[in-house]
């Protein structure tokens, strides 16, 4: 879902795999190095990948696309999910300079790694079913019967980020609806700094298991790659832009904004599409005709997108709010 949020929202999607492990239980497809140690019964520890230096791969991997598109540097993001998260995490707490927020999914951060004490603290939104039977809410990794200790509980995962953001301990807490009535249902959580942003943010997905949940498998309650935009965007009110060769670029004004019945939108060269988004890049409608002012008064109250491709082949994106 991911790559089709990017295709409207207007980012790049990068998405490296691990190398395998060769293990003495044999070959483990697509292991990061994320500092996971397991204390296999009857064996010992067994480091994962521990010769492999994936935080200097998925940086060097950042370099060569920054070589190849005009980025802008301060919206790179990382998200990964099983060891791919516990990989985020690692990423977050020892290479965090060069990037603006991380999600995980179904993976916290590695026992035998050192304490999180970054010099630049990121921010981070989690995701994690109660029932997770790979990777427990507990931190545990499922090897047969047996349940190996392996990363922080998700519980102490959280309380560390908040501690790190020295944000509020007493979240914003919203149950979402269980619109299909069943065993599965979501609950979230938003600390807030002292400049009232969210900056750690909690999904807990009720008797969740280890599964990408989506609009299409949960009836609607919860798409995780839309909320893992969400939170990303929302940390940078901004354009995300990819300029390829483009040397004329326009100056796009937009007001009043806040805007509550009509916006004006001011743009210093041909426009030859405007498209209007909701912050998940999701197409609301499109306007042929921005010589005059658009009505947004049947607009709900929030955030929107527009999306503009100029005749001369740029495209762009601003931001504005309807009250």
């Amino acid at each position: 879902g991911i790559t089709d949020i990017a295709d409207t929202a207007q980012f790049l999607v990068a998405a490296p795999q691990a190398l395998d492990f060769e293990s003495p239980f044999g070959n483990l497809a697509g292991v990061w190095n994320a500092g996971i140690v397991l204390d296999v019964p009857g064996f010992g520890a067994l480091a994962l990948n521990e010769d492999v230096d994936d935080v200097g791969f998925l940086n060097a991997m950042a370099d060569a696309i920054a070589e190849g598109y005009s980025l802008q540097e301060d919206r790179l993001y990382i998200a990964g999910i099983s060891l791919g998260g516990f990989m985020t995490q690692r990423m977050a707490c020892g290479a965090p300079d060069r990037y603006a927020a991380v999600a995980s999914i179904m993976g916290t951060y590695a026992l035998a790694l050192p304490p999180c004490q970054p010099e630049k603290v990121l921010p981070i939104a989690h995701f994690h079913g109660t029932q997770d039977q790979v990777v427990t809410w507990n931190g545990g990794f499922v090897y047969g019967s047996q349940v190996i200790p392996v990363g922080l509980s998700v519980d102490s995962l959280i309380s560390s980020w908040v501690q790190l953001h020295q944000s509020n301990p007493d979240p914003e807490y919203t149950l979402w609806p269980n619109t299909n009535n069943d065993s599965f249902w979501v609950e979230h959580y938003s600390f807030l700094d002292n400049m009232e942003q969210s900056k750690v943010e909690l999904f807990k997905l009720n008797g969740g298991d280890h599964f990408w949940y989506d609009n299409q498998n949960t009836g609607g309650e919860i798409d995780l790659a839309t909320e893992v935009w969400r939170f990303f965007n929302k940390q940078y009110y901004g354009a995300t832009l990819v300029q390829e060769g483009i040397t004329s670029i326009p100056t796009i004004n937009i007001y009043p904004n806040p805007a509550t019945q009509m916006l004006q939108i001011r743009v210093d060269q041909e426009v030859k599409q405007c498209l209007l988004l909701d912050m998940t890049g999701r197409q609301l409608a499109e306007w042929k005709d921005i010589t005059r002012p658009v009505d947004v008064s049947t607009l709900p109250a929030g955030n929107y997108l527009l999306q503009m491709t100029m005749a001369k082949g740029y495209r762009g994106v601003v931001s504005f709010v309807k009250w």
